[in-house]
């Protein structure tokens, strides 16, 4: 939760998707018990957004939680976080078990907060007959559709043909929305990789498809009815949702304009151990697509990788300072698609602030 700037937090809306607890949580620095994790995870939520909107997908933890008091696990998390002054989004799917629904329903009501997601796969959109039927899924947590997101989660594609998809989803759109039937409206989709088949010391790169497809639909946004808010899985392919019992790797993963790259070092366990991410830093900044300390928070962190070589961090502060670079480009590109300024020119963070952001 913490690997965004506190610069950029009110210019995003961050979807987590909460994962069964492992044994130790990163950004807690603690190890959590499954129970222990339900207690803690709304302060914590609270702390990191305040009264932010934050996306909340608890589908995942289905099985791992003890239910309270007869309530649902979930339902018991959002409850949590709510108390704790977080403001929390449920998400929702057509899928999702009657049990999960409801528990967002009652959370819902208890809460008196109205904003919930419906989050909707490609194939649901395009197998969905009309607009009424669409709008019928705010049904799923008892609010009308004006009152939910409505997020279309597209996941991880192999893009062959952009003008072609982009016309795809620009139909759909066309033949479903109208610009008053949600609260808003998200496309989401990655092409970040699922294997890179690097070995030690490599590097490689990866077209950016998922920005490149989204300036194609944004290209036709006269020609349709809402143009979705970009949403991507920021450096992540989706898919391994297991928490712990694995031995880091010393690797950054960076974005440019329309590339994705990785930078690999050696596994935790072999020579300089954590100090690995040294020399992976240093290449990452010799290579020529280094946007510069003060372009984020996360490229100073990067930066002081390189050359202080005082702190090695951990995975979690390796993502993190990727995930804050990624973003900070990502926001400066939307601000020039859309013609709109975000205020994103003074994003650098004082090194001795960068502890308090990437742990």
């Amino acid at each position: 939760m913490q690997c965004i700037a506190r610069s950029m937090t009110s210019k995003v809306l961050p979807l987590f998707r909460l994962t069964p607890p492992g044994d130790y949580e990163a950004d807690l620095k603690v190890s959590l018990s499954k129970d222990a994790f339900l207690k803690k995870f709304g302060q914590h939520l609270a702390d990191v957004r305040g009264r932010r909107p934050t996306l909340v997908d608890g589908e995942l933890l289905e099985g791992y939680l003890t239910a309270e008091a007869g309530k649902h696990p979930f339902g018991t998390l959002l409850e949590r976080a709510r108390l704790a002054g977080a403001c929390p989004v449920p998400v929702v799917r057509p899928a999702s078990n009657a049990d999960y629904q409801n528990a967002i329903r009652q959370f819902l009501n208890w809460s008196e907060l109205r904003l919930a997601c419906i989050r909707i796969t490609l194939e649901d959109l395009e197998s969905t007959p009309s607009r009424d039927s669409l709008i019928e899924l705010s049904r799923l947590v008892g609010r009308r559709s004006g009152d939910c997101i409505l997020l279309i989660d597209a996941g991880p594609l192999s893009i062959e043909d952009e003008e072609g998809l982009a016309h795809l989803l620009a139909h759909q759109l066309s033949r479903l929305i109208r610009p008053s039937d949600w609260s808003g409206v998200i496309f989401s989709c990655t092409t970040f990789p699922e294997k890179h088949g690097l070995k030690d010391w490599q590097s490689s790169s990866f077209e950016r498809k998922d920005w490149s497809l989204y300036r194609k639909i944004a290209g036709m946004r006269d020609e349709i009815p809402v143009l979705p808010i970009f949403s991507d899985y920021a450096l992540e392919y989706p898919g391994n949702y297991k928490s712990g019992g694995f031995q880091p790797v010393a690797h950054l993963r960076y974005s440019t304009e329309n590339r994705y790259f990785i930078f690999k070092g050696m596994s935790v366990k072999h020579q300089d151990k954590y100090g690995n991410i040294f020399r992976v830093a240093e290449q990452l900044v010799n290579s020529g697509i280094y946007k510069g300390p003060e372009f984020s928070a996360g490229d100073a962190y990067i930066y002081s990788l390189a050359r202080d070589r005082n702190r090695t961090g951990s995975a979690s502060s390796w993502r993190c300072c990727a995930t804050d670079h990624h973003v900070a480009l990502t926001l400066r590109q939307l601000g020039g698609l859309l013609g709109v300024d975000l205020g994103l020119e003074h994003l650098y963070v004082e090194p001795d602030q960068l502890q308090l952001i990437l742990p």
